[in-house]
């Protein structure tokens, strides 16, 4: 049940300790991840660099910062496949270790006829660069074309060419977004673009399936903070169209928008008691679940 979940993710967040009880844990069982998630990373990874050529942007020696990259790479390594020089690794907090990053490469290795189809790269180069030899976590970053920044400031980052995410801007809240990408602007090299994909729904309905996609929708701002006071639960409950006009507040011009919309959800969205602030929304909006933007600096 969501709500056992959430009990004891609270207790989690009021720990003094909790990131050296986190390190402890890893150190006595490694991270193992969810398979279909890794999966998904994969699909949507292919998806962003697809997309994102079709919007004119090459990644041929370019510089790639991917904000709140996870335990486990496999976007990083698939746009560095694709031709980028440099891809930055990010987090708040320190998730990812040797033996993620050597699982990445495995899972990748493992569908490189794949990748090969989409990406347009030939076979034996990919077994070569998935392939890595015995090295420390630093040096096999740096094997990969890497690097890892924890924790994340961006009003210190390097100048790159595309800032990219995957299910992580739904994590941020709204004012430290809004600075996010002004600092995404100021840091974007001439052409540099954007990319993200964002899940919009309620995360609690991942493990505890009894919950509508968008049951989050039910819950006053105040309500939903005290039930996400671990930020591990929390997710800011923007919506399609609330990304794109905070990013038209920022600066920035649309190139390409995509959203997938979940018709139980459309239903929920009709029929569920709604906390004030989503009220006035259209049900197909509310009942959108996924989003991926590619945006440009006007």
């Amino acid at each position: 049940m969501w709500q056992v979940d959430v009990a004891l993710n609270t207790a989690k967040a009021l720990l003094p300790f909790q990131g050296a009880l986190r390190a402890f844990k890893r150190k006595l069982f490694p991270y193992s991840g969810d398979a279909r998630n890794t999966e998904l990373a994969f699909r949507q990874g292919l998806e962003q660099i697809a997309v994102l050529r079709r919007c004119g942007f090459s990644f041929d020696g370019r510089a790639v910062l991917d904000l709140g990259s996870g335990w486990f790479p496999i976007v990083p390594i698939l746009v560095r496949i694709a031709g980028a020089n440099q891809v930055h690794l990010t987090d708040l907090e320190r998730l990812l270790d040797r033996e993620t990053l050597l699982a990445s490469a495995r899972f990748l290795r493992a569908r490189i006829a794949e990748i090969d189809t989409a990406l347009d790269v030939p076979a034996g180069r990919l077994e070569t660069m998935l392939t890595p030899p015995a090295l420390a976590f630093d040096d096999l970053l740096r094997w990969f074309g890497l690097t890892y920044t924890v924790p994340f400031d961006s009003g210190s980052m390097p100048h790159v060419d595309l800032v990219m995410s995957r299910t992580v801007l739904e994590h941020i809240p709204p004012p430290m977004l809004a600075k996010l990408f002004t600092d995404f602007r100021d840091h974007l090299c001439d052409g540099g673009m954007l990319s993200h994909i964002v899940d919009h729904s309620d995360h609690r309905e991942h493990r505890d399936k009894s919950l509508s996609r968008i049951d989050f929708l039910r819950y006053s701002d105040t309500a939903w903070r005290l039930l996400t006071i671990n930020m591990q639960d929390y997710t800011n409950r923007l919506r399609h169209t609330d990304y794109l006009t905070l990013l038209a507040d920022e600066g920035y011009e649309i190139l390409f928008e995509d959203r997938e919309t979940h018709p139980p959800s459309v239903e929920d969205a009709r029929r569920m008691p709604l906390a004030a602030r989503f009220k006035n929304i259209p049900p197909e909006i509310l009942g959108t679940i996924v989003s991926h933007i590619v945006a440009r600096p006007s």
